[in-house]
């Protein structure tokens, strides 16, 4: 191995390649699909509901505060305004059935998660599975007029947008 790489005892030792550590891996992927325990990753959700929301022409945005950069580019960033929290979809559109109310929202914020971050209990919070830190922010926008919410999978936020009358 170079140096500074990183490597695994197997490879190591002699004991494997890394192609067949690669092969193993991917052959336990594969099993895992098989038996039908797909592992969606929040990214995966999240680029669900982008594809929902663009199909439905509503204005929104989605920071990339996930982003990997070098460390130039995230003091650019954080320059420019990239704010540490920001939820992951921002829409800037009012609510369709709250303005039927007469009640107003100046936005929708959504924070995704990984299906697997889900609460196991129905005591869990809020803004269960969010950091702290988006915590924070999620709670600096309800305050501020928004609505917020966490979801787990596209399918559970695209159900609580519709309920707000959206129609997606």
């Amino acid at each position: 191995a170079r140096r500074g790489q990183r490597t695994t005892w197997a490879v190591r030792r002699g004991a494997m390649t890394r192609d067949e550590i690669r092969a193993m891996a991917a052959a336990a992927l594969a099993e895992k699909r098989r038996k039908g325990v797909p592992r969606r990753s929040e990214h995966d959700e999240q680029v669900l509901l982008v594809a929902a929301l663009r199909a439905a022409r509503i204005l929104f945005t989605a920071p990339a505060n996930g982003v990997r950069t070098t460390p130039a580019q995230a003091g650019k960033a954080k320059a420019a305004g990239l704010e540490r929290g920001c939820p992951d979809l921002l829409i800037f559109e009012q609510p369709p059935a709250l303005v039927d109310v007469g009640q107003h929202a100046c936005g929708v914020a959504i924070e995704m998660k990984a299906p697997s971050r889900r609460p196991k209990t129905a005591r869990a919070g809020r803004y269960s599975g969010a950091e702290p830190h988006q915590r924070r922010y999620l709670e600096c926008l309800r305050h501020r007029g928004w609505l917020v919410a966490v979801h787990y999978s596209a399918a559970e936020a695209i159900a609580w947008l519709r309920r707000l009358g959206f129609e997606l």
